[in-house]
């Protein structure tokens, strides 16, 4: 009997053996892939939080733009509306000096300085506005535009100086006033993108 005994405990653990074998062999495999879900969660978290850190930078980005050509479209309209206005009071101020002109009275002349006076101080509270807006423009915009304002105002400005002893000089000067514009209109659009 100690040789079926022998035998019967060499079965039972070779059985016992092959058996914790096998368990402990598919329990390393369950380790293993636990292991490997744990690395890919890992990787899948990584992965979430820099497509967010970019997601976020992009929306930044894209908000910081949209925030500056927002404000580069609000300053060009105030300086859009500045030019309009130095444009209508130098017509404004010509008129007044040329209808002033034509008075032969000197009295008559004198009862026109108020209508002059009054053009002179539009013109003024207009180059005034507009020096603020192009000033702001130069914050915003490149250097062509800038230059070409300020070549705006030192045309504008000599009109305004010129006009008081050649009320002409709107006329004989609006071409070149015009082509001025036109310039910087240009200017603002290809600074908005639009061209």
């Amino acid at each position: 009997m100690t040789e079926l005994l022998k035998l019967l405990l060499e079965a039972f653990v070779a059985g016992a053996g092959a058996y914790l074998g096998s368990y402990l062999k598919k329990k390393g495999e369950d380790l293993a892939t636990h292991e490997d879900i744990n690395k890919l969660v890992d990787q899948v978290r990584a992965v979430t939080t820099a497509t967010t850190e970019i997601e976020a930078k992009i929306s930044s980005d894209v908000w910081d733009l949209q925030k500056r050509w927002e404000l580069k479209r609000d300053v060009l309209f105030q300086t859009t509306k500045a030019i309009a206005e130095v444009e209508s009071t130098l017509l404004f101020l010509g008129a007044a000096y040329s209808i002033q002109n034509k008075q032969q009275d000197t009295g008559n002349r004198n009862a026109f300085q108020e209508d002059v006076n009054a053009a002179n101080e539009k013109s003024f509270e207009a180059m005034r506005d507009f020096d603020q807006a192009a000033l702001l423009t130069t914050l915003v915009c490149g250097k062509e535009i800038n230059g070409l304002l300020a070549n705006f105002a030192t045309l504008t400005r000599r009109m305004a100086k010129d006009m008081a002893d050649n009320p002409e000089v709107f006329k004989k000067s609006g071409k070149e006033l015009r082509q001025r514009v036109d310039a910087i209109a240009s200017a603002m659009r290809k600074e908005m993108g639009v061209d």
